[in-house]
């Protein structure tokens, strides 16, 4: 079957789901091109333009042109094959419904001639004497038989089955999924209350069922539908309780045999969160990385892997720079997330692909089945993450999950920093031990290997089998050092502007871009290094722009914004913040505005007593703001008793706070203790600050003497 498609292809096909007219398929392969550009590739032949790949048409074009291929594959029939032969596969109840579908086609028929109103007149006619009862008595008894699932009648129905008259055969059957041998006429209609996501039992779907029906309908027994539900197989009994996803997981699979692969011939790659909460490695908040691996299927080594704060394009590549440094790989198979399925990796000038010569494969979606070598590698984070007691996933004590989660808020809200939050080079040091053991430990689905220490048989580490085939005259593409730095560099269109490219907000000048005013040039840029960037020719061959050579290396020059440039990386950080921001902000105005009524009333005793007061004098002058509240609240606080040769005895919270600022060398470590406890609840901080105590001094003695 063609799997390549130019507008007029299109065009001449008349597909559904598509426009018929060349110009908005042009529009339609163009949009295609910007968003996916591996799914376009330029037309050889005179006359240019471009082709659109099979899997980029919408579902519905896709499966007609299928369906069509498999029509022009079927042999030529000697005879008319009879409706009896055609049918022997249908049971029963399903002939019963095709004859009554026919019976009520035939009456379409009918009333367009008799009317002279055409098909579509026809069809309304039909529903509207069956709305009001008017139809005669055998064509209202075909209609009930025919609308299966006891429904009302809709025009869709109608004309799906008069297009199914047309294909001829059995397509005027309902369809069969389940094929059970005597399979009751109630059954489909039981399991539409049964094939649920909500997994009802059966008594509770056979209750369900018998409230539906109308009073004096006859209904089977509930014994008899627990037999009707035994005949089924665990997939039809599954379905519709279940998705995609638990479904493949009962299917059969494929075992793929990679023993004969080339290390560096397929790497699969793939992304999971961090089962731990890990020290955030810019503001210190606790936060979940995103880890990236990925695995040579030849060896089941890990060739590289990358963490960062989400999946995104830049830890992909990062990833894949390190697993280029064991070699780069023929095909590039991951799932379709952003983070592999994106501008900067797909596009055929200056995609990262394109350039390390690699073709990318993407898994279908719901099939993570196929990349089993890298699904079963993410079960080690997990071990890794266990290391930590900031450990999260649903294994994990309940109990002792809350209790990690308060204190390391705590923590961090009076100190700064919790000890029980492993920092970010600690769980970088934990990943690289754990990829390293992985590659040294002998793994199961590797060929048997007799070790030469022990002497004992045993499965190959995914390292041994690596150098095996390396020394067997596996070939490797290795980059060099500066070749490397060049291929994942990120690249981009520009278009030079009097010997000026704008890249992002910073401007980059060299004379050297002269010749190329008015023309796009490659600009490959560091993502940490902002200083320069790195200027490419676009060269044209057989009508296909590819990457030229070297023009020059450009340097910050200066824009309208900012005096220093800014990296891709840091853009990107700020760019995150700012809506991270807008959004509290949204969320802290809410609180606040529901705040502000009880605020009110909390406040309105202590203004009341501060106004009741005489107004003390400080200087001659009467007192405000702070000084006032201060002096106020010392003269109306006695003074602590003190016990003969021993601290005072306190009777609240201020007392103590303020004899322990006075006091500092004499605090305990229950003191700091309370102190902690006291700095930590909102409520205390606003009675200490509100009666002038030095809630820094506070801080000061517990940090000092906790650290």
């Amino acid at each position: 079957m063609k799997r390549w498609f130019s507008a007029r292809d299109l065009a001449n096909l008349k597909l559904p789901g598509l426009p018929t007219a060349i110009e908005n398929l042009s529009r339609v392969i163009t949009k295609t091109r910007a968003m996916s550009p591996g799914l376009i590739r330029p037309i050889i032949a005179s006359g240019g333009g471009y082709e659109i790949a099979f899997d980029a048409l919408p579902k519905a074009a896709r499966a007609e042109l299928e369906k069509r291929d498999a029509l022009a594959r079927l042999p030529a029939p000697t005879s008319r094959q009879t409706p009896a032969v055609a049918e022997t596969h249908l049971t029963q109840r399903q002939r019963d419904i095709m004859s009554a579908r026919r019976a009520v086609c035939l009456e379409i028929d009918r009333l367009a001639i008799v009317c002279g109103c055409g098909v579509a007149g026809a069809v309304k006619a039909l529903l509207a004497d069956h709305r009001a009862g008017l139809l005669a008595p055998e064509v209202a008894s075909a209609v009930r038989t025919a609308n299966e699932k006891g429904r009302s009648l809709s025009e869709r129905s109608l004309y799906r089955w008069l297009k199914a008259r047309e294909d001829g055969g059995a397509a005027m059957a309902p369809r069969r999924s389940r094929q059970i041998a005597d399979a009751p006429d109630w059954l489909d209609v039981f399991l539409s209350f049964y094939a649920r996501p909500q997994k009802p039992d059966v008594s509770q779907a056979y209750a369900a069922w018998l409230k539906s029906l109308p009073a004096g309908t006859p209904a089977p027994s509930y014994a008899a539908v627990r037999r009707a539900l035994s005949k089924l197989s665990h997939l039809e009994r599954a379905h519709g309780r279940e998705g995609k996803l638990a479904l493949r997981a009962r299917q059969a699979y494929v075992v793929r045999d990679f023993a004969d692969l080339a290390p560096t011939t397929i790497y699969v790659a793939d992304g999971t969160t961090f089962d731990a909460e890990v020290e955030h490695p810019i503001h210190g908040r606790p936060f979940k990385p995103e880890i990236t691996i990925i695995t040579d299927v030849a060896t089941r080594r890990a060739v590289g892997w990358s963490a960062g704060l989400a999946e995104s394009q830049l830890t992909v590549s990062d990833a894949l720079a390190r697993a280029a440094e064991q070699g780069i790989p023929a095909l590039f198979y991951t799932d379709r997330g952003s983070g592999y399925r994106n501008f900067a990796n797909d596009d055929q000038l200056v995609g990262l692909f394109r350039r390390l010569g690699t073709t990318p494969m993407r898994a279908l979606p719901y099939n993570s089945q196929a990349k089993g070598v890298i699904e079963n590698f993410q079960r080690r984070w997990i071990a890794v993450a266990k290391q930590f007691p900031t450990y999260t996933y649903k294994d994990m004590d309940k109990e002792a999950k809350q209790i990690a989660f308060k204190e390391t808020r705590r923590e961090l809200a009076f100190i700064g920093r919790s000890r029980l939050l492993p920092t970010w080079a600690e769980f970088i040091a934990a990943i690289e031990t754990a990829v390293t053991d992985y590659n040294d430990k002998p793994h199961r689905s590797l060929p048997h290997y007799r070790d030469p220490l022990t002497g004992s048989k045993r499965r190959m580490t995914p390292n041994e089998l690596w150098a095996q085939k390396v020394a067997a005259g596996a070939e490797l593409i290795i980059p060099g050092e500066d070749e490397r730095a060049d291929l994942f560099r990120p690249y981009e269109v520009r278009r030079v502007r009097r010997c000026m490219i704008e890249l992002g907000t910073n401007s980059y000048f060299s004379t050297q871009l002269d010749p190329f005013h008015g023309q796009d040039v490659m600009v490959g840029y560091d993502v940490r290094d902002a200083a320069q960037v790195w200027i490419r020719r676009i060269d044209m061959h057989q009508g296909e722009r590819q990457p030229g050579a070297l023009v020059c290396i450009a340097q910050f020059e200066g824009n309208k914004t900012r005096y220093i440039p800014v990296s891709a990386e840091q853009a990107a950080l700020e760019k995150r913040a700012a809506g991270q921001r807008r959004r509290l902000a949204d969320k802290l105005d809410r609180v606040e505005a529901q705040l502000r009524p009880a605020q009110i009333l909390t406040l309105q005793p202590v203004a009341q007593t501060l106004l009741a007061a005489s107004s003390p004098l400080v200087d001659g002058e009467i007192a405000d703001g702070p000084e006032l509240l201060e002096q106020v609240s010392r003269e109306s606080a006695p003074e602590p008793s003190a016990p003969e040769g021993g601290r005072p005895n306190f009777s609240d919270d201020l007392e103590f706070a303020r004899w322990l600022i006075d006091h500092p060398a004499d605090a305990t470590a229950t003191d700091r203790e309370l102190v902690v406890e006291l700095l930590t609840g909102a409520a205390s901080q606003k009675r200490l600050q509100l009666h002038g105590v030095d809630l820094d001094r506070l801080r000061t003695i517990a940090i000092s003497e906790a650290a």
